[in-house]
C-alpha cells in the first residue's frame, strides 16, 4: 500500500504537486528552530525535505516504509542514511537533537503512541517539529459552505486516498501533543487557499511566498499547522 501511493506522489516535482512548494515553506519554518546535531525525520517520501535541510545537518536519518521511496531517497541524497522500516518496528541506536514529522501524524493509527516512542528518542533539549494540514483550512471551510462536505474536519476521498486517518484542527493537535507529555513552543501557520492544490500550479514564487508569510498568524485558517515542541 506504501508503494502503491509512492508511486503517486512525487513532491520533488513542481509542475504536477504543489507539495513541493509546502516543503518549502516547512523547511523555512524549521530552520531558525533547528539543532542540526543527530536528526530523524520519520517518513522522506522522495527525499524532498531531507533535500532542503540536511545540508544544515551533521547526521540525517530517514525512515521510510516504502521500498520505492528508499530507493529513490539514496539515489538522490548521499549524505543521508534511510532505513526501510514501518515507524512501529524502528528502534534507534542514539538519541536524536531534532526529530521531523512533517505530514505524518495524520496517517498513524496512534499519534498519540507515535508522539510517546519519538519522546524517548530526544537528547536533553531535543525538538520535535510537527507540520499537519490543518482540517479547518480556508478551502475546506469553503467545501463547506459550498454543500461538498458537512464539515471541515471530515475525511474526505482525496484524503484517504493519501493514507489520511484523519483532519487535525489545531486544539486537537495541541491536545495529542499534550497527552504525549510535549510542550508546544512555537507554532505558526503555512500558507493559505481558497482553492485546490492543482488549481495553483502556475502562481508564481513571490505570489506564494506572499501569502505563506500572512499565514504565519493566521493559523486557524492556514492550510498547514506547523508546531515546535520540546518535553514538558
Amino acid at each position: 500500500e506504501l508503494d502503491k501511493i509512492a508511486n503517486g506522489y512525487d513532491p520533488s516535482n513542481p509542475s504536477e504537486f504543489f507539495d513541493y512548494w509546502f516543503k518549502r515553506f516547512e523547511a523555512d519554518a524549521l530552520k531558525p528552530w533547528l539543532y542540526g546535531k543527530n536528526v530523524l525525520e520519520l517518513g522522506g517520501a522522495t527525499g524532498e525535505s531531507a533535500f532542503l535541510i540536511s545540508p544544515s545537518c551533521e547526521h540525517y536519518l530517514i525512515v521510510e516504509g516504502s521500498r520505492i521511496n528508499c530507493e529513490i531517497i539514496q539515489q538522490r541524497i548521499t549524505k543521508v542514511k534511510v532505513v526501510e522500516a514501518f515507524w512501529e518496528d524502528f528502534q534507534p541506536d542514539s538519541l536524536f537533537s531534532d526529530i521531523i514529522l512533517f505530514e505524518t501524524l495524520e496517517h498513524y493509527s496512534d499519534p498519540v503512541l507515535l508522539l510517546e516512542r519519538c519522546r524517548k528518542w530526544l537528547t536533553p533539549n531535543g525538538r520535535i517539529h510537527i507540520s499537519v494540514p490543518n482540517g479547518e483550512s480556508l478551502h475546506r471551510q469553503v467545501a463547506v459552505a459550498m454543500g461538498l462536505q458537512s464539515t471541515p474536519t471530515e475525511v474526505n476521498p482525496g484524503d484517504m486516498s493519501q493514507g489520511h486517518l484523519r483532519n487535525y484542527s489545531l486544539d486537537t493537535l495541541t491536545s495529542d501533543v499534550v497527552s504525549a507529555g510535549l510542550k508546544i513552543v512555537y507554532s505558526r501557520g503555512l500558507f493559505l487557499k481558497l482553492v485546490p492544490n492543482a488549481m495553483m500550479l502556475q502562481w508564481n514564487k513571490e505570489l506564494l511566498y506572499g501569502i505563506n508569510t500572512i499565514a504565519e498568524d493566521r493559523i486557524g485558517d492556514a492550510a498547514e499547522l506547523f508546531l515546535v515542541c520540546e518535553v514538558q
